[in-house]
């Protein structure tokens, strides 16, 4: 598909809907908006720590939501929360939480914020150290795969 075509694939309203929504929700423990890229991706930051909500637009029109926690300002010192949420826990499939609508996206947020980012983005946020833990163990485990 040419660039025009990704371009119609764009979700108009996610940008706003998640600074809204995200941003007032992380405004108190610290976080501010930082940056966005062409409204596919929020970044919002707290110190050395930032939280990246973006969606994928090859799941037109059922986006679907990443949430990524990481240190510094690259994406190898990053973590999808899906890595560190338990399998058992129904909060790990929340990549199934899809939106194809302004109220839908509003809705999957306030579950991502509640049952995604509360429980386990705030304890890495709190402590840096594990934070860094986890990256590392993230990036050596996806070392280990792309290997074997």
């Amino acid at each position: 598909m040419n660039a025009g075509g990704w371009n119609q694939l764009r979700c108009s309203y996610f940008q706003a809907t998640c600074v809204s929504q995200i941003g007032s929700f992380l405004q108190p423990y610290g976080f501010v908006v930082s940056k966005s890229d062409a409204d596919v991706i929020v970044i919002f930051r707290r110190l050395e720590v930032y939280i990246e909500i973006g969606y994928l637009l090859e799941f037109y029109p059922d986006y679907v939501l990443t949430v990524v926690i990481g240190l510094g300002d690259g994406r190898l010192d990053a973590v999808p929360l899906w890595y560190v949420i338990p399998q058992n826990d129904s909060s790990n499939s929340y990549s199934l939480w899809t939106f194809s609508s302004e109220v839908m996206l509003r809705s999957v947020l306030i579950k991502i914020q509640n049952e995604v980012i509360l429980p386990y983005a705030q304890p890495l946020w709190q402590d840096i150290e594990q934070l860094r833990q986890i990256v590392t163990k993230f990036n050596r485990d996806a070392a280990d795969r792309r290997n074997s």
